[in-house]
């Protein structure tokens, strides 16, 4: 589980704010990112590693490493709290779906 920084004015563009890719928003497309990262002891995600994306070509693995390297997505509570995984790599599943904006 990864948590999102957030901010008002990237809030219909969901958990990846200002880092969606632009060409994706201006065409309506939504992508899904499959990224295995070593998780520091504050929460930040280091030595990423895209493992699959869809659909290819709008960008979406580009933003999803920007958005671990800024700090904008870290792991969340359950994953500071668990067990690491052997290999100290976790896999993070971030959509990139936006959201309707209030009217």
């Amino acid at each position: 589980m990864a948590r999102f920084k957030t901010m008002s004015a990237y809030a219909h563009l969901g958990d990846a704010g200002p880092y969606y890719p632009d060409r994706a928003v201006r065409a309506g497309v939504t992508g899904v990112v499959l990224m295995d990262c070593v998780v520091l002891a504050s929460g930040r995600l280091d030595k990423c590693e895209t493992a699959a994306v869809s659909p290819r070509d709008f960008g979406f693995e580009h933003a999803d490493a920007k958005m671990a390297e800024q700090g904008w997505m870290m792991a969340g509570e359950p994953i500071l709290q668990g067990a690491t995984p052997v290999d100290g790599v976790w896999r993070f599943r971030v959509e990139f779906a936006g959201r309707k904006r209030a009217r």
